[in-house]
């Protein structure tokens, strides 16, 4: 948990640096613009993808490739340049390719020792060996 929130907080820190420096070099307002028009797009990304998305988990089917849309157009509500780049990055097929690959790897080998498989539900009762004298007598 450490780790996240120390990765979440230079992530910040990144933002903040590269939204200064590209304000200074484009220009405030331009800057602005640009941060507005990308959580636009991000809106627009999760909204088209996200119903379906939902849908589909509820009913136990789940898809990777369904996953990169919205979490692009999440990426993309965060006001920086940083997400807006590892958004785009998700919206590349060759990255997207690369990501399906990684997790079918991960689902096809059991991490525990668990299988995936049929599952029963049974009940036991325990027998005490006092118990069991007691009901010979």
């Amino acid at each position: 948990m450490q780790k996240i929130l120390g990765f979440i907080v230079i992530l910040f820190f990144l933002e903040l640096f590269v939204l200064i420096q590209v304000g200074s070099y484009f220009g405030g307002f331009n800057t602005l613009l640009a941060v507005f028009f990308t959580t636009f797009v991000g809106v627009v990304l999760l909204k088209s993808r996200f119903k379906v998305l939902l849908s589909q988990l509820q009913s136990g089917v789940f898809d990777i490739q369904l996953t990169f849309l919205p979490l692009a157009g999440f990426l993309f509500l965060f006001p920086g340049f940083i997400s807006d780049i590892l958004a785009l990055l998700l919206l590349v097929p060759s990255v997207q390719i690369r990501f399906q690959n990684y997790y079918s790897q991960k689902q096809s080998k059991p991490s525990d020792g668990y299988t995936k498989g049929q599952t029963i539900d049974g009940e036991f009762t325990e027998i005490r060996p006092e118990d069991e004298n007691e009901k010979l007598k």
